[in-house]
């Protein structure tokens, strides 16, 4: 459904909502356009923004933002990002996620005694605690802080550097398969 055929929709609904009330259907239909014409125009803004504080590491792309904002399909429509960092500054959580490519088709997975190895390079551990990593237990997900688990503190670990070690996992990974093919 695009805008115009939401927008039209919605014209004919308020029109029998508020029949014979034109003063009224104006109004919500300036309530939901604004609504709209702010919606297009934040999301704009939150690209922008994103493009300014992204970079790639090999296979791994890194994007650092203040907001909660959903980048990762854009991410994989890039068939060389095989793993994506997000880091959300004000809620001071950072997160690796693996592509379905990588995840489903090739077979990858974060293991706990490699990331453990990078984790605790830094300082810091994988648990349950409130300022430990979390590793999801089918190995697609690495985590310093959730939506639903936040954190305290950032992580010590810097994206960057993180970019750098998960790529190294992944293009040994890949490396090894194509040797096996």
């Amino acid at each position: 459904l695009d805008s115009a055929m939401a927008v039209s929709l919605s014209l004919q609904a308020f029109q029998a909502q508020y029949e014979n009330n034109d003063h009224e259907v104006c109004r919500v239909m300036l309530d939901l356009i604004s609504g709209l014409f702010k919606r297009i125009t934040d999301s704009k803004t939150e690209q922008a923004e994103v493009e300014r504080k992204s970079f790639s590491c090999g296979y791994v792309f890194v994007v650092e933002t203040s907001k909660r904002i959903s980048t990762a399909k854009n991410v994989f429509n890039n068939p060389n990002n095989k793993a994506y960092i997000y880091v959300n500054t004000k809620e001071k959580s950072m997160g690796v996620y693996l592509s379905d490519d990588l995840y489903h088709k090739d077979g990858f997975r974060l293991r706990l005694y490699d990331v453990k190895k990078i984790i605790e390079k830094y300082g810091e551990k994988i648990g349950k605690g409130k300022n430990e990593w979390f590793l999801h237990e089918n190995g697609f997900l690495l985590s310093w802080g959730t939506r639903k688990d936040t954190r305290d503190i950032p992580s010590k670990i810097r994206p960057e550097e993180l970019a750098f070690e998960v790529n190294k996992l992944i293009k040994k990974y890949l490396e090894k398969k194509q040797k096996l093919v």
